[in-house]
């Protein structure tokens, strides 16, 4: 059940120029995406956001009440420069009109960042269809690397908040603040489709690292296969052959400039079996 509460109206956008927003500056390269072989549905992620897809729903209007009210002075101190660092990179907006309001909490973790706020979308995530996604994980080194090998490994900072929300389903992941009430504009924590949507996201960057031309290629062999593209005799079979030849050589030498990515924010080395083993930077 929905209950009646007031909110502060949102202030006013300021006139001065802003900087873009994650989101923003991802939509804008939407061609770049599409040239290193995204398909449909990770190019609809880029232009559009990700969309919810309803098992059960979509649910009545609820209010699951404040949240955050029994913090000591320095998660106070940090969850408002963390409120206010969500808005300035689009993560999320001001709303004044509950809808589905979560309740929210901190969860401690590693790094400069103290803490990570996580929205408790147990009620959302019950109407969700649950999609089986894998990840990539170690297993994968050994079709990959070779000896003296390079390896490195990334943490993009605020990565969730690179994958958009579609507006049309944004109301369903409100949450409060401090009394404030807030909506998603990007992938949060706490949403049960959160984790495959933004590995499929990063499944196109990390072909890209490993090889520039893999994804091109491996469009073009696609478009060879379905006869979209022929010779001067109106045949594509040699065209193809040709191609597969060129794309294997392509697959062999991307193994050369192989990276993978985990959620590691420091460097290591890893030991191996390939050799002297590899450095990780």
């Amino acid at each position: 059940m929905c209950l009646p509460r007031s909110y502060p109206v949102p202030p006013p956008s300021g006139a001065g120029q802003k900087q873009p927003t994650l989101l923003e500056r991802v939509r804008r390269s939407k061609g770049a995406w599409r040239e290193a072989g995204a398909n449909a549905e990770v190019q609809q992620w880029v232009s559009r956001g990700a969309r919810i897809n309803w098992l059960h729903g979509p649910p009545q209007p609820f209010d699951h009440g404040f949240t955050l009210r029994d913090l000591t002075e320095v998660q106070q101190t940090w969850l408002k420069k963390e409120k206010q660092r969500h808005l300035d990179n689009g993560a999320c907006f001001r709303e004044k009109k509950p809808e589905h309001v979560s309740q929210t909490f901190l969860v401690p973790k590693a790094g400069s960042n103290p803490w990570r706020i996580v929205y408790d979308f147990r009620r959302l995530n019950a109407l969700c269809r649950q999609s089986r996604y894998k990840i990539e994980s170690l297993k994968k080194l050994r079709r990959l690397a070779k000896k003296h090998d390079w390896c490195f490994s990334f943490d993009l900072q605020d990565g969730y908040h690179c994958v958009g929300i579609d507006p049309d389903f944004q109301k369903y992941m409100q949450f409060d603040v401090l009394s404030e009430l807030f909506q998603c504009s990007a992938l949060p924590f706490g949403w049960n489709d959160s984790p495959r949507v933004f590995v499929k996201f990063m499944k196109v960057l990390v072909e890209c690292l490993r090889s520039p031309a893999a994804p091109k290629d491996r469009a073009e062999l696609r478009r060879l296969k379905s006869g979209t593209v022929r010779d001067d005799d109106g045949k594509y079979d040699d065209a193809l052959v040709a191609h597969s030849k060129r794309w294997d050589l392509v697959e062999r030498e991307s193994y050369r400039t192989w990276t993978t990515f985990f959620f590691w924010r420091t460097a290591r080395r890893w030991p191996t079996s390939y050799g002297n083993g590899w450095s990780a930077c």
